[in-house]
């Protein structure tokens, strides 16, 4: 079981190569990329109804600003409420700090929040969860995965799917979980 009682994030940048983050945000945020994840790590919270749940996972978000405002926030994956209601409020804290378009196009932009007890390793964005000490435990990834196989073995697939849900919140591009989402898509239908 790992700790997941958290309550204070640290957002740090990396670039692979097909990273467009840094020069989206030095383009079009009024201010530098350091102030942007300052901005995001002052707003970021997580809920503590969440953290009592273990709700964890990664968002991956696209969004659209507009006359220096966002427009439009999309979840390319499905999270808990609360966790989606928190990036949403962080994201709109940046509402007014963008620079508006020359053309009046509309600016789009993709990243991911890591919200939880673990680290995303990848990525153009990320959010590091701090534990405390004397944290609630949850379950680890590998205990999930042990009952997902246990379900589907048992050809209870409801169940397996609810443990493969929790799965893909935590890791949505985890092409093993997607297939074994798929295939208990499938049974169910």
């Amino acid at each position: 079981m790992l700790g997941a009682c958290l309550i204070s994030f640290q957002v740090e940048s990396s670039y692979p190569t097909t990273s467009n983050y840094k020069s989206f945000v030095e383009q079009h945020y009024a201010g530098s990329v350091k102030e942007f994840e300052t901005q995001i790590n002052s707003t970021i919270r997580y809920p503590a109804m969440s953290r009592h749940r273990c709700e964890i996972g990664e968002a991956i978000v696209e969004i659209k600003i507009a006359d220096s405002k966002v427009k439009q926030i999309t979840f390319n994956n499905r999270l808990p409420k609360l966790l989606e209601e928190q990036i949403t409020q962080t994201i709109m804290s940046t509402n007014g700090q963008w620079k508006p378009s020359a053309s009046g196009e509309v600016l789009e932009m993709s990243f991911g929040f890591q919200l939880g007890f673990e680290i995303l390793i990848g990525g153009d964005f990320k959010v590091q969860a701090i534990p405390l000490s004397g944290s609630t435990s949850c379950e680890a990834t590998e205990e999930i995965e042990a009952s997902v196989k246990k379900w589907m073995a048992k050809k209870k697939y409801q169940k397996a799917l609810a443990n493969c849900e929790k799965l893909l919140s935590r890791y949505p591009r985890n092409k093993e979980y997607l297939l074994w989402y798929d295939k208990l898509q499938a049974e169910l239908n």
